[in-house]
């Protein structure tokens, strides 16, 4: 009450334009439209600076009216703010990717020098880097950041163009690939007498209990004849006997036994045994009394000779 002044600025019912500063006076009020706005503060419209020349913004950008203000963007080709814009090759960056190699040799003036540029057609709806040879005028898909083959296929660069093929072991267009199941299709060559194990690209050869070799070649290791053998289990007797024998074997992938006496058949006199065992070299003994199964080892051939002499 000592200036008794009413504040028009801060009542309930603006007084001035929602544009505009209102500034309270002894009395009264003044409305200024904003920056960016003109009138006469109770009613303010916006200034377009784009099409007043208003703006300042650099020659290779364009100017968009914006309420109250504007906005400058850079022309196609061109990087920068707006008010500074600097050239930008084509390719160059993923966000102007090329179509070709002669599209960017166009937009230098036939100047552009071979490497890596980025590209909007290698792969649809995807920009990749991808190397340009610009004497052919050829992308190199194959080497392309996006892969345009399957993993599992090999891919070939031609010019304008590149050839998908699936690697040994799959199958496909090249684009997609699956593997071959050589063995449900019996394109392997496993040996008759071994099994077929697929795996992913191709498979595993893996001869049958009592044989021996790589799979793909299976022969009998020759512990099978033994009659006490052949009526166990597999794994528990033959395989573990196998491989205790393994460290003194001339060769793990081919020596094999061949069974030289069998008492129950041959007969129990030691002119026999000698008669059939002698210097053949190393050998097993599997014997067999009750339940209990025991033998040994001897890596010096047998000879009556021996007994002889001890005789």
């Amino acid at each position: 009450m000592k200036t008794e002044d009413l504040d028009e600025c801060n009542s309930t019912i603006p007084v001035c334009d929602v544009n505009a500063e209102c500034v309270n006076t002894i009395g009264s009020h003044i409305c200024s439209c904003k920056a960016g706005f003109t009138g006469n503060g109770k009613k303010c419209v916006d200034v377009d600076e784009c099409a007043n020349k208003l703006h300042h913004y650099d020659v290779n950008a364009y100017c968009n009216n914006t309420v109250g203000s504007y906005r400058c963007s850079f022309h196609s080709w061109y990087q920068g703010n707006g008010t500074s814009c600097y050239f930008v090759p084509l390719g160059s960056i993923p966000e102007l990717p090329a179509e070709t190699c002669k599209e960017i040799k166009m937009s230098e003036g036939g100047q552009a020098v071979s490497g890596k540029y980025w590209f909007h057609s290698i792969v649809p709806e995807k920009t990749a880097l991808a190397p340009c040879d610009m004497k052919t005028e050829d992308v190199d898909e194959c080497n392309s950041t996006i892969p345009v083959c399957d993993v599992n296929a090999e891919c070939a660069n031609t010019i304008g163009s590149h050839s998908c093929s699936c690697k040994a072991g799959f199958t496909g267009n090249g684009k997609k690939c699956v593997d071959v199941d050589e063995c449900a299709n019996k394109s392997h060559d496993c040996d008759v007498n071994a099994y077929c194990n697929n795996t992913i690209g191709s498979y595993r050869c893996t001869c049958n209990p009592w044989y021996q070799g790589n799979g793909k070649s299976c022969y009998f290791r020759g512990l099978n004849n033994s009659a006490i053998l052949t009526s166990l289990d597999y794994n528990n007797y033959t395989g573990k006997l196998l491989s205790y024998l393994e460290p003194v074997l001339l060769s793990s992938e081919w020596s094999r036994f061949v069974k030289c006496w069998h008492a129950k058949t041959d007969g129990w006199a030691a002119s026999t045994f000698h008669s059939n065992c002698d210097g053949r070299g190393p050998t097993v003994t599997i014997i067999k009394v009750n339940d209990s199964i025991f033998g040994g080892y001897t890596d010096v051939s047998w000879s009556s000779k021996h007994i002889s002499a001890i005789k």
